[in-house]
């Protein structure tokens, strides 16, 4: 598998990508996304540079890999980064329903 990572500045609605010819023939796949700040481009073989923002690992997998795809999606995965970087516990759903127990002073869903 290879890969280009291009930073660009979008200015009309349109992108262009030159791709090298070893694509060619291929099927690819292309995520567009905004950045919030300024990027500097990658090194040579697409490698992150020491200007490049490095990403924060929370130790939670669906925070530091999950690429949502909706407008809702991306505030969730905000919401649970926020939660997990300020300390909260992400719990299970037993977890979750003992804690409605709990504050229901112990009555039962049946």
């Amino acid at each position: 598998m290879q890969e280009q990572r291009v930073v660009s500045r979008v200015g009309d609605g349109k992108l262009s990508i030159p791709l090298p010819e070893s694509f060619n023939h291929h099927r690819v796949e292309v995520i567009v996304r905004t950045l919030d700040e300024d990027v500097k481009p990658p090194g040579p073989r697409g490698e992150p540079t020491d200007e490049s923002p490095a990403p924060i690992l929370t130790g939670d997998s669906v925070v530091d890999h999950f690429q949502p795809q909706t407008e809702l999606g991306r505030r969730l995965i905000a919401l649970r980064r926020a939660h997990v970087e300020a300390g909260g516990k992400l719990m299970s759903w037993d977890e979750i329903d003992a804690e409605l127990r709990e504050r229901r002073g112990g009555a039962y869903d049946d």
